[in-house]
């Protein structure tokens, strides 16, 4: 195994068992067997790390999963199929989960945060075609209540074998858990949806424009750190940010930061970016 893989396998595991936050490089580093300066030929940080091991991961569930064919089998055994090796990759790669199960230790910047939320919703679109496939138009109006159920069951069994391997067949679950979605989508067509294709596309309207705001205060405190009177400027800039990151955000202590930050030409741009989100008028 190259080095690079080696990292890679090595920070997984570290990752899962104590977490992402309190991981070090050092204990990377001992880990693999490698000196600090080998990592830093690979990674600039352990953020970069993280990335890698993310886009590992998700590439070969891609190509495994979501892109094999068999014209010999039927819709529903072809999808069977998928979910027991989408199982399998899980299960090979055990750590990453165990290392997503501590999610609020990783640290939600932009591009990661992007990762995998674009990979939520491959897996949905998977989900949604597989089905389709299966139960035609009868389902069309149903697809994403469907899909999130099927996930919904998904998920609890898939945590349960991460801690115990042995404790399931993963090729009976994967025709246990489709008997179950035959045995709902009768029920279900009868009933309006819950979520239709125009709901869902307004949340994740929003949710691109959530991190857009978080990627422009990013934007800021990098600009902010090379101006000479910085200092108030970044407490600004800090308040800004935990206040977009409440529940339930203040308007007036968002406003008030950007009438502050905005008297600085180089930030001012940003600051109209982030009052048009909050339909804020400066």
């Amino acid at each position: 195994m190259d080095k690079k893989n080696t990292i890679i396998e090595s920070a997984t595991k570290l990752f899962a068992l104590k977490g992402f936050a309190s991981t070090s490089i050092r204990e990377i580093v001992e880990e693999s067997g490698i000196s600090k300066g080998a990592f830093y030929l690979y990674f600039k940080s352990k953020d970069e790390l993280l990335i890698a091991i993310l886009e590992s991961n998700f590439q070969k569930i891609e190509s495994e999963v979501f892109l094999y064919e068999n014209n010999k089998l039927n819709p529903q055994e072809k999808f069977s199929i998928q979910l027991t090796m989408l199982f399998n990759i899980i299960m090979d790669h055990k750590e990453m989960v165990m290392m997503l199960s501590r999610e609020q230790t990783l640290p939600f910047k932009d591009e990661i945060k992007k990762m995998v939320y674009d990979q939520q919703i491959k897996t949905q679109k998977f989900f949604q075609e597989s089905l389709s496939t299966i139960y035609g138009q009868k389902i069309k109006n149903h697809l994403w209540d469907l899909s999130l159920m099927l996930e919904g069951l998904f998920q609890p069994f898939l945590m349960f074998m991460v801690f115990d391997e042995e404790a399931l067949q993963l090729e009976y679950l994967s025709k246990y858990l489709l008997r179950r979605i035959d045995s709902m989508v009768e029920d279900l067509i009868i009933d309006k949806p819950l979520l239709t294709e125009e709901k869902v596309s307004f949340m994740m309207d929003h949710f691109k424009d959530a991190t857009k705001v978080e990627c422009t205060i990013n934007k800021m405190k990098n600009e902010a750190e090379n101006l000479k009177d910085k200092k108030d400027l970044i407490v600004s800039i800090e308040v800004l940010d935990e206040e977009v990151k409440k529940e339930d955000p203040r308007a007036p202590v968002i406003s008030g930061m950007l009438l502050n930050l905005k008297q600085e030409p180089s930030l001012k741009n940003y600051c109209y970016t982030i009052a048009d989100y909050y339909k804020i008028k400066l």
